[in-house]
Formats: C-alpha cells, structure tokens, sequence
C-alpha cells in the first residue's frame, strides 16, 4: 500500500518537472559540442522577453551579445517551448511559441554563446495569457467600479477597429471617461487565447490595442475591466473565414461533406476523406433562406445544435483548389430520425435469489435457525449468511460464502483505490495552480457584448 502510494506521489511531481521538447537535441548538441572561440560576455548582461502576439516573444540582450550562436525558450519547469540558432542583434530576435500543448503562462530566455557560455534569466517573465487568467482570478478589478455612471459603462464597452482578415489583424477600441480607471485590455480568441494586452494610461482618452487574428480562429473579443466587471465584445468570422476559403479555392469539386443528424437534432457535418487528407481544408454551413454562415471550422467538423428549427441548410468544404457542397433536407432527417424506434425492448423481470439457508461444520441449517459451534460460539442463519458470535469476545465473524477472508480483501482493495483518487485529485489542483501550460474552454454565450458577473 505505502509503495503505491509513494509512486503516485512521484507520478505527480513529475508531471510537474522538465518535459521532453522537440528542441532538445538542438540544445544539447550546441551545449555539448561547442568548443570555445574565447569570446566572453559582458558582466551584468541581461535578458528580456517582450510578448509581440500571442505566440511570438522577442528576446534582447543588454548589452548586445555578439557572440550569440543559439537562443531558446523554457517554460517555468525547463521545458525548450523555442530554439534558434544564430545570434540576438541589437533589436532582438523573435522566436515563435507553438500553442499545440496549451498557452505558456511564464518564460524564461537562455543565450548561448560562441565562447560556451550560457546567459540566462534570474527569472520568468510573465506572459499576457498568466497576466489576464491571474488578474481575472483576483476579482482585482472590481475595486473600479467606484462611481461609474451606466452611461459611462456603456461608452466603454470594447468594439472592433480597423479589421483587415485577409491580414489576418485588428484593433479593440475602448473610450475612457476622465477619472474612471480602466486597469487593462485584451483580446482573446474563441479558445479564451489572449492574443493582445495593453495597460492604458488615465483618460479621458480612446485607446486602441491591435492583435492578430489566428487563421483557425472564427470568433474573436475584445474585453476590458469596465465598472466593475469583465465586458466583452465578440466579432464573428465565420463569413470571413467561408468567404475567404471560397475564392482561394475557386473550382468545382465532387467531394461532398458528409452530414449527420443525431437524435439530439444536433448537426455535425465532416469533410470528405479526401479533403480530411489533404492537409488544409475549411467546413462551413449555410441557411440558404438567408445566406447567413451559420458557422465555419478550419481543419475541423463543425456542429449546430436544435437544427430541426431549419428545413433545409447547405455546407461547403474547400480544399486542395476546390469547392463541393451538399444540400442537406433538415425535414427528411428529422423524419427519419423520429421513425426509428428509440424505445428500449422490456427487460427482463428482476429476479431476487433468495438465500435461506446456511451451511456450518457440514450442518445445513434454515433461516432464522440458531446453534452452538464445537468452539462454543453463539451462531444464526440470516438471508444465508452465517453469522456467530466469538466465544470470548464481543466481535462479531460474518461470513459470506464460508470465505471470511472476502471482506478484509474488499476493504483493501477499496482503500488503494480512495488512496489512488486522492493523490490523483491533489496532482491535479497543484498543477493548475501553478503548472506552466493553461488548458482554456470555449467561451458560453453568442455575440455582442457579454458580461461576466462579478
């Protein structure tokens, strides 16, 4: 029991040390093999991060390395997130942070220079998306709603700016009132991915804070600490991304989506094989009443919920210079889905086995029957268990199926189990605590301007 449990303890601090990175092998090649040119770095050089999106971050040295060869990116633990071999000029070189494991919260630059000596940081550098979740958690920004006006509220609310998709760029606006603080503003993607930040100075004064729009990305908000509460704005880019796909792949293709409607009336529409494999593609579903992009996936199925609410609806996928659609009856659907006979067949009557008798020291005995044992004790036959009481004691031996040994292995087994789920249940809040990576959710609710309550 002990050694399981010490091994679910080390299970969890592991999770929690360096993990292996695709950039490893590049590090320690440059660490391992470098043999010195005698060039040295500068006493009291340092290290800065500037986040720029929300996956690229540009390191600078002060001051400058010349003899930079290599540069790189850890997480809080040690884990390489980015490497780049080459030097760090005097306006910093950028490296790009993939988000295919989750956002970094906190980072840290290493140096490596052609003189095999190592810089790095004292310490890690908070990224927007640890600045915005942590700021969040606080409530902090409900200490601004002191003597802000609804009308002043609505004024501030975020909208959108300067929106370019095809560069794949933005703006959030928010106007501030004089002497109505406004801590911080952001965008975020529909995956809650900050992808810009920005502290205002004090009003009155428009601010604008431009980010970049992800490619996969079909919703993005702005959001700001607005009299109290976290209002956001969202901006819709499901047209975009449909319009978009639609004149990059401009001929006509025979490889249809593929729909189904399940019986929760919820849609999911899938892209052919060919497309699936083609490496890129683009899911969109149109309300062909309207013309409205209900919505639109890039590289993914995409699902509509209560779509019986429609007779009929169109989705498109394009891929590999080619469009296809499919004409989907909504109606017909829902007919055959409402044919098919959901209703479980009867099971079969519950039987109860009733045990009325027991068996001791080769003495079959009926319900409710009582006698001695050889050993003096007071026995009784209860529902076929065989329950006596020990001759010189108070406890009591219960015992089902003449094994005795079947409770104490039940309770064991019970117990590394409990055991098992706790150390589990505990990893897990430790490392969301204070784990380098932040799995984020979809936001609730739909477009225009949200609210999260304080």
């Amino acid at each position: 029991m002990r050694a399981f449990a010490l091994a679910a303890v080390f299970a969890c601090v592991a999770a929690q040390s360096k993990e292996p990175s695709e950039f490893d092998a590049n590090v320690v090649s440059l660490v391992d093999d470098c043999v010195s040119d005698g060039s040295a770095v500068a006493a009291g050089t340092t290290l800065t991060i500037t986040q720029g999106s929300a996956t690229a971050f540009t390191i600078t040295a002060t001051p400058t390395i010349t003899s930079a060869d290599g540069v790189w990116l850890t997480d809080a633990y040690g884990t390489v997130v980015a490497y780049a071999a080459g030097g760090v000029p005097p306006a910093g070189r950028t490296l790009t942070v993939s988000l295919e494991n989750g956002v970094p919260l906190n980072l840290k630059a290493v140096v490596h220079t052609s003189g095999c000596a190592t810089v790095a940081d004292d310490s890690t550098t908070q990224t927007w998306q640890d600045v915005v979740d942590s700021y969040i958690a606080s409530d902090a920004y409900v200490e601004t709603a002191a003597d802000w006006t609804p009308a002043q509220i609505l004024a501030a609310q975020p909208s959108f700016t300067s929106v370019d998709y095809a560069a794949k760029t933005a703006s959030v606006s928010v106007t501030q009132a004089a002497g109505r603080p406004v801590p911080f503003i952001y965008a975020k993607d529909s995956d809650n991915v900050v992808l810009g930040y920005v502290e205002p100075a004090a009003g009155p004064a428009t601010h604008l804070l431009p980010f970049e729009i992800p490619a996969a990305a079909t919703s993005v908000f702005g959001c700001a600490a607005v009299g109290g509460e976290m209002a956001c704005t969202e901006l819709s880019l499901v047209s975009d991304m449909a319009a978009e796909a639609a004149a990059a792949n401009p001929g006509n293709s025979n490889q249809d989506p593929v729909a189904t409607l399940l019986m929760t009336n919820t849609l999911t529409v899938t892209a052919s094989d060919a497309c699936a494999s083609s490496g890129s593609y683009v899911l969109w579903l149109v309300d062909p009443a309207t013309d409205d992009v209900l919505d639109a996936e890039r590289d993914s199925s995409l699902s509509i919920a209560s779509a019986d609410t429609y007779s009929a609806l169109t989705a498109y996928v394009a891929c590999s210079g080619s469009t296809a659609s499919l004409d989907i009856d909504v109606d017909v659907l829902v007919a055959a889905n409402d044919a098919v006979d959901t209703t479980p067949d009867d099971p079969a009557p519950f039987e109860v086995e009733e045990f009325d008798t027991c068996d001791d020291e080769g003495v079959k005995y009926n319900a409710g029957d009582t006698w001695t044992r050889s050993d003096g004790a007071p026995c009784s036959c209860e529902q076929g268990l065989t329950v006596c009481g020990d001759p010189t004691t108070t406890w009591w031996d219960v015992e089902c199926c003449n094994n005795t040994h079947a409770g104490v292995i039940t309770a064991s087994v019970g117990l590394i189990i409990m055991t098992a789920l706790g150390i589990a249940a505990f990893c897990f809040m430790k490392h969301k605590a204070s784990g380098p990576i932040a799995h984020v959710q979809k936001p609730e609710g739909g477009a225009g301007v949200r609210h999260e309550a304080v």
